[in-house]
């Protein structure tokens, strides 16, 4: 199948870059998705893992700050690790605190109901570098079992503490 006139590599790369499914690729770019992905290995795109779909700050938990050990703190006491799947989760009764540690995460990700009652609003977060982070702050699945006290800078501590109240 040819390419639709106007439709450059660049472009081809910067729909797939934001997260379109080849199915909705191939008829605005009139390639299949075979041609879509030579076109990705041409200009050297990694397309061993789909692009993300939502954003976040991936780098979050690395460096400290106010923020980061407010929701540290609060993710100690009701955050999840997911054991099998790369992600974490933080469930609030109070969706304003999901609304701003997705703010302080930089994260777009939207809100879902869960529980029996669907009422709970949760905040799932799709990251295996954010989870390794928090495995290297002391943070693993089933937390609330056997989780430390994080090394936390003196300096940070008050935040910390705030997040886990």
């Amino acid at each position: 199948m040819p390419r639709n006139p106007g439709v450059t590599d660049e472009m081809i790369i910067e729909m797939y870059k934001a997260g379109m499914p080849y199915k909705e690729m191939e008829p605005i770019v009139g390639l299949s998705n075979r041609a879509i992905r030579d076109v990705m290995y041409k200009h050297g795109v990694d397309i061993r893992k789909p692009p993300r779909k939502h954003k976040v700050n991936e780098d979050f938990f690395k460096i400290w700050t106010h923020e980061m050990a407010w929701v540290l703190g609060l993710f100690v006491t009701d955050g999840h690790v997911n054991k099998k799947l790369q992600n974490i989760s933080f469930a609030q009764k109070d969706e304003r605190i999901l609304r701003l540690i997705a703010k302080y995460m930089e994260a777009d990700y939207v809100l879902a109901s869960t529980g029996p009652t669907r009422s709970t609003p949760i905040l799932l977060i799709n990251s295996k570098e954010i989870k390794k982070d928090l495995e290297k702050l002391g943070i693993f699945p089933n937390k609330s079992l056997t989780v430390p006290f994080p090394d936390v800078p003196e300096e940070f501590l008050p935040s910390f503490v705030r997040g886990g109240n």
